[in-house]
């Protein structure tokens, strides 16, 4: 019930709206590789952990919050924090965050969801549920989620240790840790803090034409 009250307030995305606009990350060499993220079109976000999907995900949210959208997050495994949302620009106003602990759980969520539409961006973060039950979801779960869409503003990201979605997935973006970046001194060691990282992000996959041809950049993500 609470969370049917909570969408209700939300500003919800004006269907008629152009689907083939493409939005910013928010990070600004993530889009310069991509040219953005295509609306009506399914993205995403690959790597192990302290890769830095987590940092991209949440300045993707922050950006449709800032747009006034609403947005929705399927956490799969109860991984999400509000204080890390917010620190990234986060509106939690305009954020239906829905909790889950299984593969299960989550692809019914985001069937309701994209069905029910209205929604700038909906996250689904699978990253620390088991591959061997992500493997398991047959090809057609990703193409019922990339139809849904297709005809709408929406923008679906789904974050996770590997691409899962295959030929469904119109955007396909690989990222590893590169390097951390401390602050502070460095001596004595308890006095220093891990302030970011350095990220090594590829295109894998880009459907849509880009200004630019290279397929890797290296980016500055703060913690």
């Amino acid at each position: 019930m609470h969370s049917v009250q909570l969408r209700a307030q939300l500003k919800l995305v004006d269907l008629n709206r152009r689907v083939v606009e493409r939005v910013s990350t928010g990070i600004p060499g993530l889009d310069r590789l991509t040219g953005g993220l295509p609306r009506g079109a399914v993205t995403e976000i690959t790597g192990p952990a302290s890769s830095g999907r987590t940092s991209i995900a949440l300045s993707i949210l922050a950006e449709g919050t800032t747009r006034g959208e609403a947005v929705a997050l399927i956490d799969g495994h109860d991984a999400f924090t509000p204080h890390a949302a917010v620190r990234a620009g986060v509106d939690l106003k305009r954020l239906l965050w829905i909790r889950c602990n299984h593969l299960d759980a989550v692809l019914k969520a985001a069937d309701l969801i994209l069905k029910g539409g209205g929604f700038g961006v909906v996250a689904v973060d699978i990253a620390d549920l088991p591959l061997s039950n992500i493997r398991s979801v047959p090809p057609k779960t990703w193409f019922r989620f990339q139809r849904a869409i297709e005809n709408t503003p929406t923008i679906l990201f789904i974050t996770g240790q590997e691409s899962v979605a295959q030929s469904a997935a119109s955007v396909v973006l690989r990222v590893e840790m590169h390097q951390p970046v401390w602050s502070g001194t460095p001596l004595p060691s308890h006095s220093v803090l891990l302030g970011g990282s350095e990220v090594n992000a590829e295109a894998v996959r880009y459907r849509q034409p880009r200004q630019r041809s290279e397929k890797y950049v290296r980016l500055s993500l703060h913690s």
